[in-house]
């Protein structure tokens, strides 16, 4: 069932790789990637910085309106999909591939080294049209004030980008949402377990994060989604964590499965569980699909079911249906994913 599990999100990595309509060129407002960094050093100790930067950069820079960010789910996807996350460095010509997977205009690459107690980040402005660095940026400071450093960095990345931001953008690009390194690494750590579908060794990482900093509401929202996941991680054809709120990611999957061809038999908002069926053609069978969605604050966890539909006349339902029910999920998601990013907040 895992096998089922990884050709699933195989395909919504395909899907992802497609450029989504209004992402670049589309009136004057930028579109930027920021990529994973790379540790210079590559000292396993701060290999959980090369993530967690490039997350907590694309949650400031999100909290800007005159530029778009491209979501972290939708580079992670491409750049599993191209292969271009497993090398530590994304040079300019594989960072211009990638943007133009994206739909960016510019993609951020960047590094980061740590000197004693000093840590540095750099990062490259790779124009996607050229693949040329137009632009190079740098801060140095104190490694356990890296939330200081990610604030100067997002303020470079900016300025580089001609970008002016309101007394309120400010306010919130300045705001972290914790002050403690050791809460703030061991949920970077969860969070990059999560990605890799490993959720026993996620949950004691963010149980980590948790205790560090009670107050850490990121880490309380993944914590609540592993604690919820890992009891069906084997048994669910597709589980992920969407980063959009309950109500939008729930609409969403309604609007998927409508526009996927599939019968909504059943829906329950206030439980999260949504029913639906693929009814047979002469190119698949009939298969019953549950979808259950989980509210975590901000974020929802989706976790998807399908089975062939009972055989009319003996009541049973076939023992192998062949890769159908895959093919059903990905039918689905691919709808999904499309109605989720289509713009809609």
């Amino acid at each position: 069932m895992r096998k089922f599990l990884a050709v699933a999100l195989l395909s919504v990595a395909a899907f992802l790789a497609v450029p989504l309509p209004g992402a670049a060129g589309e009136g004057d407002v930028p579109t930027i990637a920021v990529m994973p960094f790379s540790n210079v050093n590559k000292d396993k100790e701060t290999d959980w910085l090369s993530e967690g930067i490039a997350e907590t950069l694309t949650t400031k820079l999100g909290s800007v309106r005159r530029i778009r960010v491209v979501e972290r789910q939708r580079i992670d996807a491409v750049l599993n999909e191209v292969s271009l996350g497993q090398s530590g460095v994304i040079d300019p010509e594989s960072a211009a591939k990638a943007g133009k997977v994206l739909g960016a205009e510019t993609v951020v690459t960047g590094a980061y080294q740590k000197m004693g107690e000093n840590l540095r980040l750099t990062a490259r402005f790779v124009k996607v049209e050229t693949g040329i660095v137009s632009n190079t940026a740098m801060v140095t400071g104190d490694y356990n004030d890296i939330f200081s450093l990610e604030d100067d960095m997002a303020d470079n990345i900016l300025r580089n980008l001609g970008i002016e931001t309101s007394t309120s953008e400010k306010q919130k690009i300045a705001k972290n949402p914790t002050t403690s390194v050791a809460a703030y690494k061991s949920y970077t750590q969860g969070v990059n377990l999560m990605k890799k579908d490993q959720f026993d060794d996620a949950k004691a990482y963010l149980d980590e994060a948790v205790r560090a900093d009670p107050n850490f509401s990121e880490a309380r929202e993944d914590l609540a989604f592993v604690d919820w996941a890992r009891p069906s991680a084997n048994s669910s054809l597709y589980l992920k964590k969407i980063d959009k709120p309950f109500s939008v990611t729930f609409d969403a999957m309604i609007q998927a499965a409508r526009t996927a061809g599939m019968d909504v038999r059943g829906v329950n908002k206030k439980k999260g569980i949504l029913r639906v069926h693929q009814s047979m053609s002469l190119l698949h069978g009939g298969h019953d699909i549950e979808v259950e969605i989980k509210s975590l604050k901000n974020a929802s966890g989706v976790r998807i079911f399908s089975q062939a539909e009972k055989v009319f006349c003996i009541g049973m339902r076939p023992l192998y249906d062949w890769g159908q029910s895959r093919d059903a999920i990905e039918k689905l998601v691919g709808a999904f994913e499309l109605e989720l990013y289509r713009g809609r907040s």
